[in-house]
């Protein structure tokens, strides 16, 4: 059997985003996932990227406050403001045995729920994570632990840690739904409690709470650094390091700062990549943080560029130029919704690295269109419409003037 799984592994390891969907999807239907999950593993980083909707087992219910901080055990250290991910089980099974006969209620709660329902989530979690953080806070090491190459004091540690959090998860949940999930600015008396809380109940804990604040809600940075410079909180300044560190640590360490995805989902990423460096590149932020986030951003305007230039070339221009002939086949809402991407990345782009790169690529995806033959299979109004999206209203008008000038 291992050796099969090591097999699939390399299978797998090289699969296009279609088929680790599937792969991942055969996983989380079996009933018995054991060695089969190992398949999954090396591919984390790819399924945060890919926004999977998983089912949503009591594991990832209890941890999904604490999402942003599950790392890798092969990358973890012991030093890091995050949790290796060998903890999650551990930990589970602890809370799962002193919850006893409420875990039936939840489990019947979560029944044929996904990830993908954060209302449940949050309303749900509310009503255990403070009952799990006291489970956490006094727990024993459980047998087993030491599979995960862990000492047991490392193990009171990080259950603490994670206790500390689990017991603000419902605050911060509340916060995020406060600034309509990022587009308002936190409240600062907010955070200034929820970090006041955490810095009382377990002062090593604050670097990780300042890691997922940064995480959900990259405004929170303004904050954090005002409240570090007043001095009325210790260590917070070398918890907005820390967890600054390990967040830039991630994005660097990647081949590209955002991971390939369909247009609209890579400009949502982009946007909340950039959002976050901006919101790091404070006047409080050292020469050198500040130099590395500028490097950071000249990647993603590469990545930026890059996946606009793939998304013109293959999902326009090609099903564009194939609709040139009369009896050709056209998916219409397809190409206006490419477009439409185009302009929302575009859009992002400029923010990033300026308009020059864009400009002319879609001009000349614009006059492709224009230059479209009558007789191709799209119509008149199809290309007004194409046109517009792509150059704006005065674009598309000038195209109907010139249509009626030669009619």
């Amino acid at each position: 059997m291992k050796d099969d799984i090591k097999a699939l592994k390399r299978q797998v390891a090289g699969a296009e985003d279609h088929r680790l969907r599937r792969v991942v999807e055969t996983v989380d239907g079996l009933a018995d996932r054991g060695e089969a999950d190992e398949l999954i593993a090396p591919l984390r980083h790819r399924l945060g990227a890919l926004q999977l909707a998983r089912p949503l087992r009591f594991s990832r219910l209890l941890f999904y406050p604490l999402d942003p901080l599950i790392m890798p055990p092969t990358t973890w250290r012991l030093t890091d403001p995050a949790l290796p991910r060998s903890v999650v089980t551990p930990m589970t099974l602890i809370v799962e045995a002193a919850m006893g006969p409420k875990m039936a209620t939840i489990r019947e709660s979560i029944r044929d729920r996904t990830t993908d329902d954060a209302e449940l989530i949050g309303a749900l979690g509310a009503t255990f994570w403070p009952e799990a953080a006291s489970i956490l806070r006094v727990a024993q090491v459980p047998d087993g632990w030491d599979q995960t190459g862990l000492s047991p004091r490392v193990f009171q540690d990080l259950a603490a840690r994670a206790a500390a959090l689990l017991r603000q998860a419902p605050v911060l949940d509340s916060l995020v739904i406060a600034t309509a999930n990022g587009l308002l600015p936190p409240d600062r008396n907010a955070v200034d409690a929820m970090l006041c809380a955490v810095m009382q109940e377990r002062a090593d804990a604050l670097p990780l709470l300042v890691l997922i604040l940064l995480s959900r809600l990259s405004q929170a940075a303004a904050v954090l650094y005002d409240l570090s410079a007043g001095g009325s909180l210790p260590g917070l300044r070398a918890a907005m390091e820390s967890a600054t560190d390990l967040l830039l640590r991630r994005l660097a360490d990647g081949q590209s700062i955002v991971a390939h995805k369909p247009l609209a989902e890579f400009s949502a990423a982009v946007r909340q990549v950039a959002e976050l460096l901006a919101e790091l590149d404070q006047d409080q932020a050292s020469r050198g943080r500040r130099e590395q986030i500028r490097e950071l951003r000249q990647r993603l305007d590469r990545d930026c560029q890059r996946q606009f230039d793939q998304g013109l070339a293959q999902a326009f221009l090609i099903p564009l130029r194939a609709s040139a002939g009369p009896a050709a086949q056209v998916d219409l809402t397809g190409l206006e919704a490419v477009a439409r991407g185009l302009r929302v990345l575009e859009a992002e782009g400029r923010a990033i690295g300026g308009a020059a790169p864009y400009q002319k690529k879609m001009a000349g995806a614009a006059e492709a269109v224009r230059q479209l033959p009558e007789t191709a299979a799209i119509d008149l109004a199809g290309r007004v419409r194409l046109v517009e999206i792509l150059e704006g209203a005065d674009a598309a008008l000038a195209l109907l003037a010139e249509h009626d000038r030669s009619a």
